[in-house]
């Protein structure tokens, strides 16, 4: 038992050595179309819930671990499929970690934009003038599936 417990110990202390690189964070292991020059912009989840009623959910209740992923709002005639993953390029780097996004959401400043302009879930106010999200990033919209149920 304590060969087993050392082992888990080791284990974890290996991972927490070996460094994020790059290749880690890079957008480009997805099979999707990179989507250059999207604007972002951030709004606040709150008590605000996704367009299916489902509870939003904000960068930093995922960077704080409390949260499975990131809601991302976008232009709803896409007609993409609920939870579709989406991977960010800039916020990868920003925070060093692979921050999963799932469009979620939709808006009407959005409509008849197509994949121009993205919108990202955060906590407050004061998050949402943070300038990660808020800018030109590149956006991956993983396996983008379409069908119900969407966001349209």
């Amino acid at each position: 038992m304590s060969t087993y417990i050392f082992y888990l110990v080791a284990l974890a202390l290996y991972q927490l050595a070996v460094p994020v690189t790059n290749a880690n964070l890079n957008c480009d292991q997805f099979n999707g179309e990179q989507q250059p020059n999207v604007k972002a912009t951030a709004y606040v989840g709150g008590n605000n819930p996704d367009c299916l009623g489902h509870k939003s959910n904000s960068l930093q209740a995922y960077l704080a671990g409390k949260a499975p992923y990131v809601s991302l709002g976008i232009d709803s005639t896409l007609n993409i499929t609920y939870g579709t993953p989406v991977c960010i390029q800039e916020i990868n780097n920003k925070y060093q970690k692979l921050v999963q996004f799932k469009i979620v959401d939709d808006g009407a400043a959005f409509t008849h934009k197509g994949l121009s302009r993205v919108n990202i879930c955060v906590d407050n106010e004061n998050d949402a003038f943070d300038p990660a999200v808020n800018g030109v990033v590149t956006i991956v919209v993983v396996e983008p599936k379409t069908g119900a149920p969407s966001c349209a």
